[in-house]
Protein backbone atom coordinates (compact mmCIF):
# COMPACT_ATOMS: atom_id res chain seq x y z
CA UNK A 1 0.00 0.00 0.00
CA UNK A 2 1.40 3.42 -1.06
CA UNK A 3 1.82 6.39 1.72
CA UNK A 4 -0.07 8.63 -0.71
CA UNK A 5 -3.26 6.52 0.25
CA UNK A 6 -3.00 6.73 3.62
CA UNK A 7 -2.68 10.75 3.50
CA UNK A 8 -5.53 11.42 0.97
CA UNK A 9 -8.66 11.86 2.78
CA UNK A 10 -10.84 9.96 0.17
CA UNK A 11 -9.04 6.46 0.62
CA UNK A 12 -7.36 7.01 3.99
CA UNK A 13 -10.14 5.03 4.85
CA UNK A 14 -10.65 2.32 2.58
CA UNK A 15 -9.59 -0.98 4.25
CA UNK A 16 -6.89 -3.18 2.52
CA UNK A 17 -6.83 -6.83 2.40
CA UNK A 18 -3.73 -8.39 0.61
CA UNK A 19 -4.18 -11.54 -0.84
CA UNK A 20 -1.00 -13.23 -2.07
CA UNK A 21 0.50 -16.81 -3.74
CA UNK A 22 4.25 -15.16 -2.27
CA UNK A 23 5.68 -17.22 1.07
CA UNK A 24 6.37 -14.10 3.56
CA UNK A 25 9.00 -13.67 5.81
CA UNK A 26 8.30 -12.77 9.36
CA UNK A 27 9.28 -9.49 8.62
CA UNK A 28 6.99 -9.31 5.53
CA UNK A 29 3.93 -10.43 7.12
CA UNK A 30 4.46 -8.11 10.18
CA UNK A 31 5.05 -4.77 7.79
CA UNK A 32 2.15 -5.47 6.03
CA UNK A 33 -0.09 -6.56 8.88
CA UNK A 34 0.45 -3.14 10.03
CA UNK A 35 -0.43 -1.86 6.55
CA UNK A 36 -3.55 -3.72 5.48
CA UNK A 37 -6.40 -5.12 7.51
CA UNK A 38 -6.05 -8.62 6.43
CA UNK A 39 -3.11 -11.06 5.21
CA UNK A 40 -3.96 -13.94 3.31
CA UNK A 41 -2.24 -16.53 1.65
CA UNK A 42 -3.30 -18.08 -1.55
CA UNK A 43 -3.50 -21.46 -0.53
CA UNK A 44 -4.05 -21.45 2.96
CA UNK A 45 -7.44 -19.15 2.54
CA UNK A 46 -9.83 -20.19 -0.52
CA UNK A 47 -12.33 -18.32 -2.15
CA UNK A 48 -14.70 -19.10 0.15
CA UNK A 49 -12.88 -17.80 3.27
CA UNK A 50 -11.94 -14.81 0.79
CA UNK A 51 -15.37 -13.71 0.13
CA UNK A 52 -16.34 -14.12 3.95
CA UNK A 53 -13.37 -11.59 4.94
CA UNK A 54 -14.87 -9.23 2.35
CA UNK A 55 -18.26 -9.41 3.45
CA UNK A 56 -17.32 -8.89 6.96
CA UNK A 57 -15.11 -5.73 5.98
CA UNK A 58 -18.17 -4.72 4.20
CA UNK A 59 -19.93 -4.36 7.18
CA UNK A 60 -17.47 -2.49 9.04
CA UNK A 61 -17.28 0.04 6.71
CA UNK A 62 -20.81 0.43 5.95
CA UNK A 63 -20.37 4.03 4.25
CA UNK A 64 -17.55 2.79 1.65
CA UNK A 65 -19.02 -0.40 0.88
CA UNK A 66 -22.49 1.89 -0.12
CA UNK A 67 -24.65 0.57 2.23
CA UNK A 68 -25.82 3.62 3.78
CA UNK A 69 -28.39 5.90 2.40
CA UNK A 70 -26.91 9.19 1.55
CA UNK A 71 -29.97 11.21 2.49
CA UNK A 72 -31.10 10.19 5.99
CA UNK A 73 -27.85 9.05 6.61
CA UNK A 74 -28.83 5.26 8.26
CA UNK A 75 -28.07 1.85 6.38
CA UNK A 76 -30.11 0.56 3.01
CA UNK A 77 -31.33 -2.62 1.89
CA UNK A 78 -27.98 -3.92 0.99
CA UNK A 79 -26.68 -3.34 4.42
CA UNK A 80 -29.58 -5.23 5.82
CA UNK A 81 -29.49 -8.52 3.82
CA UNK A 82 -25.33 -8.57 4.42
CA UNK A 83 -26.58 -8.37 8.22
CA UNK A 84 -28.94 -10.50 8.38
CA UNK A 85 -26.85 -13.21 6.46
CA UNK A 86 -24.54 -12.80 9.83
CA UNK A 87 -26.88 -13.04 12.07
CA UNK A 88 -28.96 -15.88 11.06
CA UNK A 89 -25.36 -17.80 11.02
CA UNK A 90 -24.46 -16.47 14.34
CA UNK A 91 -28.32 -17.57 15.67
CA UNK A 92 -28.10 -20.71 13.96
CA UNK A 93 -24.33 -21.31 15.18
CA UNK A 94 -25.45 -20.08 19.21
CA UNK A 95 -28.96 -21.04 19.36
CA UNK A 96 -29.87 -17.40 19.41
CA UNK A 97 -33.00 -14.94 18.29
CA UNK A 98 -33.84 -11.44 17.10
CA UNK A 99 -36.69 -10.34 15.47
CA UNK A 100 -37.39 -7.46 12.08
CA UNK A 101 -39.94 -4.62 12.72
CA UNK A 102 -41.30 -3.55 9.36
CA UNK A 103 -42.80 -0.43 8.38
CA UNK A 104 -44.61 1.99 5.62
CA UNK A 105 -45.08 5.39 6.20
CA UNK A 106 -48.36 5.58 5.15
CA UNK A 107 -49.82 7.91 2.14
CA UNK A 108 -46.12 9.66 2.33
CA UNK A 109 -46.29 9.97 -1.67
CA UNK A 110 -49.58 12.15 -1.05
CA UNK A 111 -47.79 13.55 1.60
CA UNK A 112 -44.84 14.84 -0.54
CA UNK A 113 -47.34 16.37 -2.78
CA UNK A 114 -48.99 18.27 -0.45
CA UNK A 115 -46.07 19.54 1.36
CA UNK A 116 -42.41 19.44 -1.01
CA UNK A 117 -39.63 16.91 -1.36
CA UNK A 118 -37.58 18.68 1.38
CA UNK A 119 -40.43 18.91 3.88
CA UNK A 120 -41.18 14.76 2.81
CA UNK A 121 -37.37 14.13 4.31
CA UNK A 122 -38.02 16.22 6.93
CA UNK A 123 -40.14 14.44 8.22
CA UNK A 124 -38.57 10.92 8.05
CA UNK A 125 -35.97 11.85 9.90
CA UNK A 126 -37.85 13.39 12.76
CA UNK A 127 -39.21 10.11 12.47
CA UNK A 128 -35.99 7.89 12.44
CA UNK A 129 -34.93 10.09 15.83
CA UNK A 130 -38.21 8.91 17.47
CA UNK A 131 -37.38 5.16 16.51
CA UNK A 132 -34.19 6.16 18.18
CA UNK A 133 -35.64 7.05 21.44
CA UNK A 134 -37.75 3.69 21.76
CA UNK A 135 -34.70 0.87 20.60
CA UNK A 136 -31.71 0.12 22.30
CA UNK A 137 -27.62 0.63 21.04
CA UNK A 138 -27.43 -2.49 19.41
CA UNK A 139 -30.73 -2.58 17.47
CA UNK A 140 -30.00 -1.49 13.47
CA UNK A 141 -32.30 0.83 11.41
CA UNK A 142 -32.38 0.63 7.73
CA UNK A 143 -34.39 2.62 4.76
CA UNK A 144 -35.30 -0.35 2.40
CA UNK A 145 -37.57 1.53 0.11
CA UNK A 146 -39.15 5.53 0.00
CA UNK A 147 -41.06 5.60 2.54
CA UNK A 148 -39.77 1.74 4.22
CA UNK A 149 -38.10 0.57 7.06
CA UNK A 150 -36.69 -1.81 8.50
CA UNK A 151 -35.72 -2.36 12.33
CA UNK A 152 -33.42 -5.57 13.71
CA UNK A 153 -34.17 -6.29 16.93
CA UNK A 154 -31.31 -8.07 19.08
CA UNK A 155 -32.26 -11.18 21.17
CA UNK A 156 -35.53 -9.79 20.98
CA UNK A 157 -38.66 -12.55 21.58
CA UNK A 158 -41.71 -12.49 19.16
CA UNK A 159 -43.64 -10.50 21.95
CA UNK A 160 -40.91 -7.88 22.80
CA UNK A 161 -40.64 -7.40 19.08
CA UNK A 162 -44.73 -6.89 18.75
CA UNK A 163 -44.32 -4.40 21.77
CA UNK A 164 -41.71 -2.12 19.95
CA UNK A 165 -43.55 -2.00 17.31
CA UNK A 166 -46.84 -1.31 18.60
CA UNK A 167 -44.61 1.78 20.72
CA UNK A 168 -43.52 2.85 17.27
CA UNK A 169 -46.99 2.92 15.35
CA UNK A 170 -48.94 5.03 17.88
CA UNK A 171 -45.77 7.49 18.47
CA UNK A 172 -45.76 8.14 14.41
CA UNK A 173 -49.35 8.52 14.54
CA UNK A 174 -49.30 11.32 17.08
CA UNK A 175 -46.48 13.02 16.12
CA UNK A 176 -46.08 16.65 14.75
CA UNK A 177 -43.82 16.86 11.78
CA UNK A 178 -42.56 20.46 10.81
CA UNK A 179 -43.67 22.54 8.41
CA UNK A 180 -42.85 26.17 7.24
CA UNK A 181 -45.38 28.87 9.05
CA UNK A 182 -44.93 26.88 12.31
CA UNK A 183 -47.37 24.17 10.80
CA UNK A 184 -47.17 20.61 11.68
CA UNK A 185 -47.60 17.99 9.43
CA UNK A 186 -49.02 14.30 10.67
CA UNK A 187 -48.23 10.90 9.36
CA UNK A 188 -49.18 7.39 10.16
CA UNK A 189 -47.64 3.99 9.37
CA UNK A 190 -48.16 0.50 8.98
CA UNK A 191 -46.31 -1.87 10.95
CA UNK A 192 -45.32 -5.86 10.62
CA UNK A 193 -43.35 -8.00 12.22
CA UNK A 194 -40.94 -11.43 11.75
CA UNK A 195 -39.16 -13.82 14.39
CA UNK A 196 -36.20 -15.82 13.75
CA UNK A 197 -37.07 -18.70 14.37
CA UNK A 198 -40.82 -18.48 15.64
CA UNK A 199 -41.62 -17.86 11.84
CA UNK A 200 -38.67 -18.88 9.39
CA UNK A 201 -34.60 -19.70 10.07
CA UNK A 202 -33.64 -18.26 6.42
CA UNK A 203 -33.36 -14.90 5.33
CA UNK A 204 -35.37 -14.89 2.39
CA UNK A 205 -38.19 -16.83 4.21
CA UNK A 206 -38.37 -14.14 7.05
CA UNK A 207 -38.14 -11.23 4.48
CA UNK A 208 -40.79 -12.72 2.76
CA UNK A 209 -43.21 -12.97 5.81
CA UNK A 210 -42.48 -9.50 6.66
CA UNK A 211 -43.63 -8.52 3.41
CA UNK A 212 -46.72 -10.03 3.50
CA UNK A 213 -47.81 -9.02 6.75
CA UNK A 214 -46.62 -5.51 6.11
CA UNK A 215 -48.96 -5.58 2.72
CA UNK A 216 -51.69 -6.83 4.57
CA UNK A 217 -51.17 -4.25 7.13
CA UNK A 218 -51.39 -1.74 4.10
CA UNK A 219 -54.50 -3.42 2.61
CA UNK A 220 -56.32 -3.26 5.63
CA UNK A 221 -56.32 0.82 5.75
CA UNK A 222 -53.04 1.56 6.96
CA UNK A 223 -52.12 2.48 10.70
CA UNK A 224 -52.42 -1.10 11.23
CA UNK A 225 -49.88 -3.62 12.36
CA UNK A 226 -49.78 -7.42 11.66
CA UNK A 227 -48.18 -9.67 14.01
CA UNK A 228 -48.98 -13.01 13.42
CA UNK A 229 -49.38 -13.34 16.82
CA UNK A 230 -51.37 -11.76 20.04
CA UNK A 231 -49.45 -8.95 22.02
Amino acid sequence: MGRGQERNPDTASIPVVIYTAKELTREEALKLGREAESVLIKGAHGRTELLRRLQKLELLYPARAHMVDPVLDCFNLRYMRRRLEEEVANAHRYNLQFALVTWEMDDYGKYVKTHGERWGIAALKEMLETVHTVTRRGDICARIAEARFMLLLMNATPTAAMRVAEKLRIRIRHQRFLLPDDEVGHMHASFAVAHYSEDADAVDKLLAIAEERLQEAIEAGGDQGCYGGEL
